[in-house]
């Protein structure tokens, strides 16, 4: 929950602190060899940013923490017609706020047909013209299947619309029904006004079961209709391909992304693989991997598998498997991906997760050395990544979970703060973190399994 009010919060300070970037000439690009180095660069503008962060408090450059209620796996998204309103989601519920965040409206549940029951993973997007977006998991109450929803909601309540939810898995010739085990799903709109695939709606997801494979299919008619799910890359059961993150350019190409490792050598084998689209999400093709072998290593932390855990946490680290895909509003080759990693081995030897960055200046055909986001000297945990970028003026905002500040609960495992940065050169150069939360919270009240 507080993930929630950390993404809002830095989209804020981004907005208010930030005058507009020029748009990016040819010859201030950064290498791939030296992502910290560009022709042209602004360091002025970092100076200048940096001390007018330092020149402002916490406590006045912070708000108050709003409980949301809900549970796990939130999702949050601002309207591009009017930054007052945000749609926040959770496992069980959607919310809105007309006013920037600071109270939300009546929680609206999610529909099922008779046929099927809650399963979350929920994700919220806005159109260019202000249309609201809830996509969410179905479990079938007979048999062992999942089916991905999708449902169009009224902006300013968040209430259902007629028609709505769809089954898109069902419509995309991948049921629940026919034995398809449909996870973790992600849903991206071209809101790129002029864009020649401008409001089409992307979704992809992974395939439990034999194969274990990775899909995609897209909508041209806000969620009626959907193109026949087809396999994104060829993974099969050995390997463990799981979730997938999506991002369009500004000149309407695709990007889905994903973690990936093989289970005869998980720490050796963990990547994170992209593949594009230039038509509109008809058809996708592998580029470079952001983050090759070996570099998006991060151990699960599953108390019961016998393998490492990190000191004082008890709760999976599976979700910080989630890469974030960044484009660049004024350059469509430019691209960025941040993930979590561990920087030197299995958990419980040093340093257990850390946030880092890459970048791509040739639409992910190549990638930058990653580097490291967070500031956090010590051997502290930084786990759970999200990431966005401003669609105006390229800043780049990143927020994580945090030990750093030692707090425990009664069985001396570490409550979490919620952490950030943010970028004005589009992710070079971080100011220094700062905390977003007034008090921590605690990751294992409420988690008797994970």
């Amino acid at each position: 929950m507080k993930l929630l009010i950390s993404v809002l919060l830095v989209l804020v300070f981004v907005s208010a602190s930030a005058d507009p970037l020029p748009e990016p000439s040819p010859t201030s690009e950064y290498t791939i060899n030296k992502p910290h180095l560009r022709f042209n660069p602004r360091k002025s503008h970092i100076r200048l940013e940096r001390a007018k962060f330092r020149e402002s408090s916490p406590e006045k450059s912070r708000g108050g923490d709003v409980e949301l209620g809900g549970s796990n796996e939130s999702s949050v998204a601002v309207s591009p017609l009017d930054p007052m309103i945000v749609a926040y989601a959770s496992c069980l519920e959607l919310r809105v706020s007309t006013d920037g965040g600071a109270t939300f409206g009546p929680s609206v549940f999610a529909p099922f047909p008779t046929t099927h029951s809650l399963a979350g993973d929920p994700v919220v997007v806005f159109d260019t013209e202000g249309r609201l977006f809830w996509e969410f998991l179905g479990w079938l109450e007979t048999g062992n299947g999942i089916d991905i929803f999708l449902a169009q909601c009224d902006p300013s309540t968040g209430e259902i619309l007629p028609g709505y939810p769809v089954n898109v898995t069902a419509l995309a010739l991948a049921p629940g029904a026919n034995g398809y085990f449909s996870d973790k799903p992600w849903m991206a709109i071209d809101t790129n006004e002029g864009s020649p695939f401008e409001n089409n709606i992307y979704m992809a997801w992974t395939v439990f079961g034999g194969d274990n494979l990775v899909a995609y299919c897209r909508s041209e008619d806000q969620g009626q209709t959907w193109s026949e799910a087809e396999m994104m890359v060829d993974t099969y059961e050995e390997r463990f391909a799981w979730p997938t993150h999506l991002a369009v350019a500004n000149n309407g190409d695709v990007y889905c992304a994903h973690h990936i490792y093989e289970y005869v050598d998980i720490y050796n084998s963990s990547r994170i693989q992209l593949t594009r689209s230039v038509d509109g999400g008809l058809t996708y093709e592998r580029v470079g991997d952001p983050y090759p072998s070996g570099m998006a290593y991060l151990g699960e932390n599953i108390q019961s598998d016998g393998h490492f855990h990190s000191p004082g946490t008890d709760f999976w680290f599976q979700g910080s498997f989630q890469p974030w895909i960044l484009t660049d509003p004024h350059n469509s080759a430019n691209l960025s991906v941040v993930a979590c990693a561990d920087s030197d081995g299995p958990l419980g030897h040093g340093d257990d997760g850390n946030i880092y960055i890459v970048h791509s200046t040739d639409n992910g055909q190549t990638w930058s050395d990653r580097q490291r986001v967070d500031s956090d000297i010590g051997e502290s945990l930084q786990v759970f990544p999200t990431a966005t970028r401003d669609p105006e003026n390229g800043n780049i905002a990143v927020t994580w979970y945090d030990t750093r500040e030692g707090h425990l609960n009664g069985d001396n495992n570490f409550l979490l703060n919620t952490y950030a940065t943010v970028s004005f050169d589009g992710g070079l150069n971080f100011l220094p973190d700062f905390r977003i939360d007034d008090e921590p919270f605690d990751p294992d009240a409420g988690a008797p399994c994970r």
